[in-house]
């Protein structure tokens, strides 16, 4: 090699050595304290969180009290995860003090380009911040406030999305199992049957057909847990056109309410419809309170997508719980 090459090897080497040391520990006094002291106190008076990157974004805003999801016609928050993004950001400390050059910024996933940009609101003005990739050793994040070019490894493990699917509330029914009664099932283009708790308190087929068993014995129980911690993956504004010909599943629980589930499998999506009975009276007439088994989030305003299993769960045919014939 020449003289030339070595002296471009040696530049080439100092320029790495610059960036590495510009991203290695430098101790200070900062170090160990609050990324954002005042963030804490932000908390209790929060109006909106905006979170935007170059795969989309998404807004939630509190209204009335409650959060909901804009971009998803105001459906309700998945409070649990906002909360611990929010109290993660309050109580992250600074681990350590990284690059302040903004030439070095999107390898660290602090740009807008590269990470998420999260806008925090309260009535007296806002804070941008952009949270970047997670350290490689799993220590924490790296982070900026999108005013400063300081970067800041916290010891916070940072879970962030800006899909407006990922924040929604998608538990929609807990229903223990034991509360069905029975279940009538039109799978479409089929024959409706029907489905019992017997005196054992165990699922049964109402009419087994002649010369028949069932597949196993717990076969039917899919039939009560696809709907007892029933979660959605999407939700839209109720849509007639879905349910032109949808397969059906009315659910009889103990307290005499039914509850009416639709499903439709539309170019690769999974779709359902929820109706609950809320309003019934006792014997003596007395009307019976609501039934605490279905989720606040039920509502006839949104169509719900469900995962494909849930879907086949919801939509199996009385042929394939039973077992086969010998001809086949």
């Amino acid at each position: 090699m020449g003289k030339w090459g070595w002296l471009i090897g040696i530049v080439v080497i100092g320029m790495v050595l610059a960036i590495v040391v510009d991203q290695i520990e430098k101790p200070t006094e900062d170090e160990g304290q609050l990324f954002y002291p005042e963030f804490a106190a932000k908390l209790a008076n929060l109006s909106g969180v905006a979170i935007r990157s170059a795969g989309g974004k998404v807004n939630l805003s509190q209204v009335d009290g409650s959060w909901q999801v804009s971009d998803r016609h105001g459906y309700p928050v998945d409070f649990k995860r906002l909360s611990s993004l929010l109290v993660g950001l309050a109580d992250a400390k600074k681990r350590e003090r990284k690059t302040s050059n903004p030439g070095n910024h999107t390898k660290l996933g602090v740009t807008p380009e590269a990470g998420h940009v999260i806008t925090v609101s309260t009535p007296e003005g806002s804070l941008e911040l952009i949270i970047g990739n997670a350290s490689t050793n799993g220590t924490g994040t790296f982070v900026r406030l999108a005013s400063e070019d300081q970067v800041w490894l916290i010891d916070a493990m940072l879970s962030v999305s800006s899909n407006p699917a990922d924040w929604l509330a998608t538990q929609l029914i807990r229903l223990p199992e034991a509360d069905i009664q029975s279940i009538d099932l039109t799978v479409k283009n089929e024959a409706t049957y029907r489905v019992i708790r017997d005196d054992q308190g165990e699922l049964s087929l109402e009419a087994l057909p002649e010369g028949r068993a069932l597949r196993y014995s717990t076969v039917l129980v899919t039939l009560a847990t696809a709907v007892a911690q029933l979660s959605v993956s999407d939700v839209a504004l109720h849509d007639p056109d879905r349910w032109r010909a949808p397969s059906e599943a009315v659910y009889t629980l103990a307290d005499g309410r039914e509850l009416r589930l639709q499903t439709a499998a539309i170019a690769d999506q999974y779709w359902l419809r929820v109706e609950m009975q809320n309003d019934i009276e006792d014997n003596s007439g007395t009307p019976i309170s609501p039934s605490p088994v279905v989720a606040a989030t039920t509502t006839e305003a949104f169509d719900y997508q469900i995962a494909q299993r849930t879907f086949e769960d919801l939509n199996q045919s009385l042929e394939s719980l039973l077992e086969p014939l010998e001809s086949e």
